[in-house]
C-alpha cells in the first residue's frame, strides 16, 4: 500500500512536468500542429490543470507521512511540499519559455532527488549492508 503512495506522487510528478513541457514548447507546438492541452484548451486552463495536480500531491504527501512509516523521507517529502507551494506560486507568474524552462528544471530536480532519498526510507541499510545481507543468506 505504501508503494501505491509512492507511485502516485511520483506519477503526479512527472504529469506536472510533462505539462509544464508543453507550456515551454507551445510555439513549437504549434508550428509542427500537436495537439496538446495548452494548445487546444489554452494556457490559462493549462496552469489550472497544473494546480489541481499540485493540490492533488498532497494526499499521498499525507498518507505517507502520517500514515506509513517512511523513515527519514519524510523531510524530503516535507522539503518537497514547500517547494511545490512554491512552484505553484511561480507558475502564474510565468510566461515565457525561460521561466518555464526554471520550473521544468525544478521538478526535475524534485525527481531526482526522490531517487536519492529513498536510501533514507531505512538508512540502517547504508550502515550495516553487509550484516544485513549476511544475515539474509544465512
Amino acid at each position: 500500500m505504501k508503494s501505491s503512495f509512492s507511485c502516485c506522487f511520483s506519477f503526479l510528478l512527472l504529469l506536472i512536468r510533462e505539462m509544464i513541457k508543453d507550456l515551454e514548447n507551445i510555439r513549437g507546438d504549434l508550428a509542427n500542429d500537436y495537439q496538446t492541452i495548452p494548445i487546444v484548451r489554452g494556457e490559462v486552463i493549462s496552469k489550472r490543470i497544473i494546480t489541481l495536480l499540485l493540490v492533488l500531491t498532497v494526499v499521498p504527501v499525507y498518507y505517507l507521512v502520517n500514515i506509513f512509516d517512511v523513515g527519514y523521507m519524510d523531510i524530503y517529502f516535507y522539503v518537497c511540499f514547500i517547494i511545490l507551494i512554491f512552484f505553484g506560486i511561480r507558475l502564474w507568474k510565468s510566461n515565457t519559455k525561460e521561466q518555464f524552462l526554471q520550473l521544468h528544471n525544478t521538478l526535475k530536480f524534485l525527481i531526482v532527488a526522490g531517487v536519492f532519498c529513498i536510501v533514507l526510507i531505512n538508512p540502517a541499510v547504508l550502515w550495516h549492508g553487509e550484516k544485513l545481507l549476511l544475515k539474509f543468506q544465512s
